[in-house]
């Protein structure tokens, strides 16, 4: 029977946060077994965002942790203590990759250098995805996904035009850059099945998410703009923007790139009198007079519902679409038609709906959704599984806070 494109892979993942963990979920969905590697000490930080308020172990019910951390298995070692350097070791020893996101040093001070670690694996993939890379002079130094948005460029170009720059937060720059970084994990494990030897893939998250905006920059070398905050604009269509629709904050997106889209558009508003009007007849009009023109498209949206708005005018082949709110997504009839969601059973969060794996691979099946791991769920399955300790061993790494499943610091 056809297996999952990445079966057999396995990778040791040390990834806090967001960016990272989001790298080895996608090879996670795709078959790769992830064995998360947090400590009792420090575990993983995104377990403390997105927690609801209340008693109990709420580091077990954030919805960013339980988002990026799906299809994996979860252990906690200690990295502080001798014995936990040395079981990582023997992990790493029959893993074909280790990944992480800390500041570049961070890994030499805990004893688990590339070196260290291709002393017992030589043919280790070693994935370092710090905020500024494993070379140059911010390479110690630790970044979060807003000031990543300051410093690649992009809250320049985001915001409404006389405002001040938007914050392009971390559920876009995260996401983009753990999509990034999984081609590149795909890449260094393909260039290690090629040549069966060990080396570092060194992905800069700046780098990376600065790189998208290229565009921006050629625009600059080769004709001297400098491009800023457009709102919902865009230089080659008008009209373009969101616009209300009944009910309480509901919108939805038209683009009008061409006359005949004009036209198409006129006809769906049933041709009112402003719609001849001089100034909107050709594509350079409506770019010059894109107020007035907004003002007019409200006035219409906002006494209709914005599925029906988005229907009407996709019917008649405009760009336009409703914005989708979080708790609509589940009611979306296009994304059940397809399976996109699971009800999948955890411990503490209870039966809840999943996203199932997004990439599909003809011929070949998709992996069974898993939940993400509480704190050390699989420490004694992993370790006595793959490295043959004993129970009385396993109990000992416990009482030394080495392994175990109850937190020490609850925030990190």
């Amino acid at each position: 029977m056809p297996q999952p494109a990445f079966r057999g892979v396995r990778i040791l993942d040390m990834t806090h946060f967001l960016a990272g963990p989001e790298v080895t979920r996608h090879l996670a969905n795709l078959g790769a077994q992830v064995i998360k590697v947090e400590s009792l000490q420090h575990f993983d930080a995104a377990r403390n965002l997105g927690t609801p308020k209340g008693e109990g172990p709420l580091y077990e019910l954030s919805s960013t942790y339980i988002h990026y951390n799906r299809h994996k298995q979860g252990i906690t070692l200690n990295l502080y203590d001798p014995r936990g350097v040395k079981t990582f070791k023997e992990l790493a020893r029959i893993s074909d990759a280790v990944t992480e996101n800390f500041p570049c040093g961070t890994l030499e001070r805990l004893g688990v250098a590339p070196e260290a670690l291709w002393e017992v694996n030589p043919t280790l993939v070693v994935f370092r995805m710090g905020a500024f890379g494993a070379t140059g002079s911010w390479r110690t130094y630790p970044s979060f996904a807003t000031s990543l948005g300051q410093i690649g460029g992009f809250w320049e170009l985001t915001g409404y035009p006389d405002d001040l720059p938007s914050n392009f937060n971390f559920a876009g720059v995260d996401p983009i850059n753990g999509v990034l970084a999984a081609f590149a994990l795909a890449a260094g494990l393909r260039h290690r099945q090629r040549t069966g030897k060990g080396f570092v893939v060194d992905f800069s998250q700046l780098e990376a998410f600065t790189t998208l905006f290229g565009d921006a920059l050629a625009d600059y070398t080769m004709n001297g703009r400098v491009q800023t905050r457009q709102a919902n604009r865009h230089p080659g269509g008008a009209l373009q923007g969101v616009y209300p629709c009944q009910g309480e904050d509901r919108w939805v997106a038209i683009t009008v790139c061409t006359d005949k889209e004009w036209a198409a558009f006129c006809r769906v508003l049933g041709e009112p009198t402003w719609c001849r009007d001089a100034r909107f007849q050709t594509q350079e009009g409506r770019l010059g007079h894109h107020d007035e023109l907004d003002a007019h498209i409200a006035s219409w949206t906002a006494e209709r519902d914005a599925w029906e708005v988005a229907q009407l005018l996709q019917e008649a082949g405009i760009a336009a679409g409703h914005t989708i709110k979080p708790a609509d997504i589940l009611e979306d009839p296009h994304l059940s038609q397809r399976g996109c969601f699971e009800e999948i059973e955890r411990p503490y969060s209870g039966r809840r709906p999943f996203f199932r794996p997004a990439i599909r691979l003809s011929g070949l099946p998709r992996t069974p959704t898993e939940p993400p791991p509480t704190l050390g769920q699989h420490n004694h399955q992993v370790l006595a599984t793959l490295l043959g300790l004993a129970e009385e061993e396993l109990r000992s790494l416990e009482e030394a806070a080495v392994i175990g499943t109850n937190p020490i610091n609850l925030r990190v």
